[in-house]
């Protein structure tokens, strides 16, 4: 299946190895779409695709510096390239029975040992059941990862947001520990000042009440 780019994404260091990922294995599944592959082909590139995912998993996983839109739109193109990558493992299923059935029908035609052939299909047969079982219980892993991923990332969000928080708080507080500040340099040049103009007003009492006892005295000598 062809995968549409339809949120770009920032080719930012942090995010061009999981973007080049992401590109070689839509380059890849893209290419099964246009033309229709022979059996060793499919093999080679549903193996090629699968170690492609796997990085990009790796990757999305271990990179802190992603945003969140970034993650967001990484984990959903990842979903997208393994629904198409399951669907080709699909294709490829019925593709190897048909080439077994055609094998044997051969075989058969051209007076082959006609059970020794049966007996192969039979345990051809079983270890595709046997890969399918194992294939599907991948699949469920794959999906309880994403799924505990997920769970990480929200308790991420949630303690980042708590982080916010908390520097908002203290931003708040080193405000009003500043305006708290003003306020007391504020108090003491007004207990200051106060002081000021008590020293001035003792000091022209003190000179009034000299002045006026100079005079008093002076007045009685004359």
């Amino acid at each position: 299946k062809n995968m549409s780019d339809s949120s770009p994404l920032s080719a930012s260091s942090s995010t061009s190895l999981a973007i080049s990922y992401l590109r070689d294995t839509q380059s890849i599944l893209s290419k099964l779409s246009t033309v229709p592959p022979t059996l060793p082909i499919l093999q080679k590139s549903i193996q090629n695709a699968s170690n492609l995912i796997s990085n990009l998993e790796m990757e999305l996983y271990g990179n802190s510096d992603l945003s969140d839109e970034q993650r967001d739109d990484f984990f959903l193109k990842l979903k997208q390239l393994k629904k198409s990558l399951q669907e080709w493992k699909k294709k490829m299923a019925i593709m190897q029975k048909e080439q077994l059935l055609n094998e044997s029908h051969d075989e058969h035609e051209y007076g082959g040992q006609s059970r020794k052939y049966k007996d192969k299909m039979e345990k051809t047969s079983l270890l595709l059941n046997e890969s399918g079982e194992r294939l599907q219980n991948s699949l469920r892993m794959i999906e309880s990862s994403e799924a505990q991923g997920a769970a990480t990332m929200g308790e991420l969000r949630t303690q980042r947001a708590s982080l916010d928080r908390s520097k908002h708080r203290l931003t708040d507080i080193d405000g009003e520990q500043r305006v708290g500040s003003r306020t007391l340099r504020r108090m003491e040049w007004r207990r200051f000042y106060n002081q000021i103009i008590l020293i001035s007003i003792i000091i022209v009492l003190i000179l009034a009440i000299v002045f006026v006892f100079y005079f008093g005295i002076l007045s009685r000598w004359m």
